[in-house]
């Protein structure tokens, strides 16, 4: 039995595909209202995808804790973004 899943080998190619489109259009993405947050959630998000993986080959349990604190990490700017996009939707200024 393999210490990892291959759906998460799986997310981690979609989310590494997603980053390159991401580099790519990082112009017109820049022009968009919270892209800086949208930026740094997916950042987030990539590294704790990553680790998932990491932690199936080794140093389990520090992989796994950076997993769950980069996790926590991206809700929080999840949550920034939130209020961000209520703000935006009000009509205040960013």
């Amino acid at each position: 039995m393999t210490a990892y899943q291959p759906s998460e080998i799986t997310v981690l190619a979609v989310a590494l595909a997603a980053g390159i489109f991401i580099l790519g259009h990082r112009k017109w993405l820049r022009q968009q209202p919270l892209s800086t947050t949208a930026i740094a959630w997916f950042v987030l998000q990539l590294l704790a995808w990553s680790f998932t993986v990491l932690e199936g080959f080794f140093y389990a349990n520090l992989f796994n804790f950076l997993e769950h604190l980069f996790y926590a990490a991206a809700a929080v700017v999840a949550l920034i973004a939130c209020q961000g996009l209520l703000r935006y939707a009000k009509g205040e200024a960013q």
